[in-house]
């Protein structure tokens, strides 16, 4: 048995694997961290994009260029012995309100959907899929507001179908990701951006509306734990607590040592009392996931990485 984050884990809630991991997604944020800071075998992990990007000069991995939502799969790697697929591949609007029905949930559901049916017609053992908490703000009830969190809380049911067909299947929703390569303009990185040209700091409402981050590290650890363990179901992956965006503010401005001036209060936030209550207790118990880096030092490591990396993000 192995001895991981204050968990035992026998061996039976283990999946033996011998054969290699299809990442897809991998120019995304998630996906380009995970090829950089991954602890797993790199000869391992077939590094799959539907985009049209090219390997990094110097970066040693497999990299397979996908159709899109992945219908060529079986062209692709149908001759290999997959034994997992990570599915981090998602169509991700500029806003909730921006997602349509022909775009991201068709899309987003086509894509699951080839992966999943290469998966259960060729024997893979376990697959992870890569939630999010999206625009609910209450979970329990599953109040969608829009066609990308529908895509994903249909994904989390495509992977409970995976599982009654033999594949062991883990859904982990992911609340606001963040960290190295991300490139998307999120309220953190606008604070951080206006922090480091020493620009005013503009926080919607009273800045009360809280948000839990989620440091891109212990996401990654998150998925390394669940690859080889038969965990199944939806599991929340979050950070150790939530932030208020003044509270947001206010650390960035101490991390950065700027002068920016914190102006609160011009606009309103219609999020004013948002106030999540995420819990990662089941992934600890069932999986050993444990947020590592609070808010403070994941932040630190962005920043740093802002500083060099000031207009690319992510490779796009």
């Amino acid at each position: 048995m192995t001895l991981v984050a204050d968990k035992i884990i026998e061996k039976e809630d283990k999946v033996e694997m011998r054969g290699r991991i299809l990442f897809t997604g991998s120019g995304g944020f998630l996906g380009t961290y995970f090829r950089h800071f991954t602890q797993l075998e790199r000869d391992r992990i077939i590094y799959g994009s539907s985009s049209n990007l090219k390997v990094p000069e110097g970066e040693p991995c497999d990299w397979r260029q996908f159709s899109s939502c992945y219908t060529n799969i079986e062209e692709i790697v149908g001759s290999e012995k997959i034994d997992v697929i990570v599915h981090a591949a998602s169509v991700i609007p500029k806003s909730f309100s921006d997602a349509t029905c022909d775009r991201e949930f068709r899309l987003n559901t086509a894509m699951i959907q080839s992966l999943g049916e290469f998966a259960c017609a060729h024997g893979v053992k376990r697959f992870v899929y890569i939630s999010s908490f999206g625009s609910m703000e209450d979970t329990q009830c599953l109040d969608i507001k829009d066609y990308y969190t529908l895509s994903k809380v249909t994904g989390e049911l495509f992977c409970r179908l995976f599982s009654s067909k033999g594949v062991s299947s883990i859904s982990l929703r992911i609340s606001a990701p963040y960290g190295e390569f991300q490139g998307a303009r999120t309220v953190m990185r606008v604070f951080i951006e206006r922090a480091l040209a020493g620009d005013s700091i503009e926080v919607f409402g009273t800045g009360a509306r809280e948000q839990n981050f989620t440091y891109a590290g212990d996401v990654a650890k998150a998925i390394e734990l669940a690859l080889d363990n038969t965990a199944s179901g939806t599991y929340e992956i979050v950070g150790e607590k939530s932030y208020s965006m003044l509270e947001l503010a206010q650390l960035i401005k101490q991390l950065t040592g700027s002068t920016s001036e914190i102006v609160v209060g011009n606009q309103p936030d219609p999020q004013e009392h948002y106030r999540p209550h995420y819990r990662y207790d089941r992934a600890l118990k069932d999986f050993g996931y444990r947020p590592t880096f609070d808010l403070p030092n994941g932040l630190q490591r962005f920043i740093s990485w802002l500083k060099g990396n000031p207009v690319d993000g992510a490779l796009k």
